[in-house]
């Protein structure tokens, strides 16, 4: 069996405290809110670290009746 590990949802507002946690490895970042190619200080720090950081996209929904927004892709 495969150990993922400890992750938590990263959010500006709680950066440093995440920052601080012993023992994560990974952490889930809300897409719509980091810039591509820019990402914030704390989770360059925490990528230094060899800590995971997987984009969560919250606003792309795929199984809706809308079409797919491919300028949001």
């Amino acid at each position: 069996m495969e150990r993922l590990g400890t992750g938590i949802g990263w959010r500006p507002e709680i950066a440093d405290a995440v920052e601080r946690m012993p023992g994560i490895d990974w952490v889930e970042a809300v897409a719509e809110n980091v810039c591509p190619g820019h990402l914030p200080e704390s989770l360059e720090r925490l990528r230094e670290r060899g800590v995971t950081v997987v984009p969560h996209g919250v606003s792309l929904g795929l199984g809706g009746a809308d079409p797919v927004s491919y300028t949001h892709l």
